[in-house]
């Protein structure tokens, strides 16, 4: 997921007329930390649900869907919270924020893509990586 994040968050830099250079370097690095987080709490969310008694007799699907909008509005608000600490470095004028440019500019979006990738694809890749066995008890024939 890191690679598809900060490659489409480059992309996007690009079409903005934004160049590579270190300052742009430092806000995917910054970011780098930030991004692998929602991922990693819609993936341990989807693996604590599966051992919660009361998740026994939900099918895999259903637990993926419950564990992901349990933990979807605190997530989405903390990943809201990030994006805007980063929004006034926007606001320095002078040589300063022309300096400093890149860094408002590329980790929100990296953040809004890591949101993205968290709620689509790494549901997705639970679904295909995490081993389940269903604990529900078969049901016998009595014939």
């Amino acid at each position: 997921a890191v690679p598809m994040i900060l490659a489409t968050t480059l992309f996007i830099a690009l079409m903005t007329d934004q160049t590579i250079n270190r300052i742009t370097l430092f806000a995917f690095l910054l970011s780098l930390g930030l991004i692998v987080d929602d991922a990693i709490i819609v993936i341990e969310n989807i693996h604590r649900r599966l051992h919660l008694k009361e998740s026994e007799e939900l099918e895999f699907d259903e637990i993926i869907i419950q564990a992901t909008d349990e933990i979807g509005p605190s997530t989405n608000i903390a990943t809201i919270a990030i994006m805007l600490t980063m929004i006034p470095m926007g606001f320095v004028g002078g040589m300063m924020g022309q300096f400093m440019k890149p860094i408002p500019l590329n980790v929100p979006v990296a953040l809004g893509i890591s949101l993205f990738v968290a709620y689509v694809f790494a549901p997705y890749f639970a679904r295909k990586f995490i081993k389940f066995e269903s604990k529900s008890k078969p049901v016998k024939d009595e014939n």
